[in-house]
């Protein structure tokens, strides 16, 4: 998509937007994960549209992003990605992945919809069109805590915060067995 953007603009066609569904917790406990997430995705979507948007097959796209809060609750995930594929005809679904994507795996696999999620965790040979990179921060803390070892082995007390829920806790015990180690 990078590329796309340095491409000269060849026209834009307004009419047919690319859309990309974001399911995710907007409100609730969860939501301090997916309300950056989705504040991100506008920016994205606003600096590719400044641009002239994406570039399809010789012809530039507007992307729209349609958000739909699950809350982080499976049948809301269901009810919300049936909503984003079948009447908002997204081509992307981007989500927080976990408790969230097992629900849903069989309908955006059957329909071929390219999903991503932060978890790799939610990687399977029965998930062909899911992309999962891994989150952020373990990889910030990984190579936080090596450079730390390496480079100040007389520092002894770290500070780490996450939420106490299925995503910061994960990334703490990650970051807590790393820590042990060095």
């Amino acid at each position: 998509m990078a590329v796309s953007v340095s491409m000269p603009n060849l026209g834009t066609d307004a009419e047919q937007s690319v859309k990309v569904g974001f399911l995710a917790p907007l409100t609730g406990d969860v939501s301090s994960w997916g309300l950056p997430g989705y504040n991100g995705c506008q920016i994205w979507a606003s600096w590719i549209n400044e641009a002239g948007g994406i570039l399809i097959n010789g012809r530039r796209h507007k992307l729209e992003i349609i958000p739909y809060d699950c809350g982080y609750d499976g049948e809301r995930a269901v009810a919300g990605a049936r909503k984003l594929v079948l009447e908002d005809n997204v081509k992307l679904l981007m989500m927080l992945g976990g408790d969230t994507f097992l629900p849903i795996q069989d309908f955006v696999t059957s329909r071929r919809i390219l999903t991503s999620t932060l978890l790799p965790s939610d990687l399977s040979p029965d998930t062909p069109y899911l992309i999962a990179p891994c989150e952020v921060h373990p990889i910030y803390n990984v190579t936080g805590v090596d450079w730390l070892a390496e480079n100040r082995p007389e520092l002894k007390t770290v500070a780490m915060c996450a939420q106490r829920d299925a995503l910061g806790l994960p990334s703490m015990g990650m970051s807590r067995s790393l820590l042990k180690k060095n």
